[in-house]
């Protein structure tokens, strides 16, 4: 016999109506809304009922994909700061949006500095911030970081802005990785920016634009710690690349390269290197052929031979490639 809508109201009132997930402890909730892999979706249920409001801001993973840029303070703002609660990952990415936004309507430096704030003084251990990609910007602003002083990883994605090294006293103390993508370094702040990180690790920086366009770049890093070095460029010209880091174990370097371009690395336990430069069309020429990439290979396996592979074309063959085992290779050059 089915129940009347009374009745049914009725029922739901009676002892045996007890809601036990909402009488869980807070570890075990915290756990269930972890495994719902969204911070918005966690936050919802703060509508479920008293037990579950702001639970959400105590998790140890807080991941905002989906918040529009003007939102993050606010919700950030709703986050518990340590030592009530300790943060283990903070990722902010702000959504692209489908039209094409005006520059006029860009994130401007003291937001996303503000921003940028707040998050350091929830102490996350690794920090994601990205924005969506806005195209070059001729009048560039400064962005000095905030120091970020339980950081293990930090990974900053096109940030509209040129880098620099926290103000004096700052240092990333704990940091083991930093990833900067399509973000502008300029040299000098990219080695006062490697001093403040005594214990750096991993460096991995990709850019489309390295500097102001029609600049051709140098790349110098400089690291008494360093282990793992990505080095992207596709734009503009790198001119020269100078990497000292004696505790470098592998290097990975892709670039565009006009004409001349010097390579000077001075690492005493290289392992693994993975190097490719190319070059413009018709830049450098052999008669009637004009060079296209180099590429060098250390060995994959046991016994194999390093290699490098030399492309190269003309009016006739649109493509050679030439391919050499080197018997030595060292690793300081």
């Amino acid at each position: 016999m089915g129940l009347t809508p009374k009745r049914r109201r009725r029922s739901a009132k009676q002892p045996g109506g007890v809601d036990y997930i909402s009488a869980l402890p807070d570890d075990l909730l915290l756990l269930i809304l972890a495994g719902l892999g969204c911070t918005a979706a966690a936050a919802r249920t703060s509508g479920l009922s008293r037990r579950w409001r702001g639970l959400w801001a105590r998790l140890g993973d807080i991941s905002l994909r989906d918040v529009a840029f003007e939102s993050l303070a606010a919700v950030l703002s709703l986050v518990a700061r340590p030592p009530a609660s300790a943060i283990s990952l903070l990722e902010i990415r702000v959504p692209r949006q489908n039209r094409r936004v005006p520059r006029e309507h860009w994130p401007v430096r003291e937001d996303v500095a503000s921003l940028a704030r707040v998050a350091a003084r929830l102490a996350p251990e690794k920090i994601v911030l990205a924005l969506p990609p806005k195209g070059s910007n001729p009048n560039p602003a400064d962005f000095h970081l905030p120091c970020f002083r339980r950081a293990v990883s930090i990974l900053l994605e096109a940030l509209p802005f040129v880098l620099r090294a926290p103000p004096a006293g700052g240092e990333f103390a704990a940091l083991q990785t930093l990833r900067l993508l399509d973000c502008i370094v300029v040299d000098k702040e990219l080695g006062a920016l490697l001093s403040r990180c005594p214990r750096l690790r991993v460096l991995e920086l990709r850019h489309k634009v390295t500097t102001w366009p029609g600049v051709r770049a140098r790349r110098r890093v400089r690291s008494g710690t360093l282990q793992e070095l990505v080095l992207h460029s596709e734009r503009p010209w790198l001119s020269s690349v100078h990497i000292v880091a004696p505790m470098l174990k592998q290097l990975t370097m892709s670039f565009w390269a006009h004409k001349e371009a010097t390579i000077s690395v001075s690492a005493s336990t290289m392992q693994k290197v993975s190097w490719r430069c190319s070059y413009a069309q018709n830049a450098i020429g052999f008669g009637f052929w004009s060079l296209h990439k180099l590429k060098l290979e250390t060995a994959e396996t046991p016994g194999q031979l390093p290699s490098l592979q030399i492309y190269a074309g003309n009016v006739r063959v649109s493509l050679l490639l030439l391919n050499f085992n080197v018997p030595e290779f060292s690793s300081t050059s």
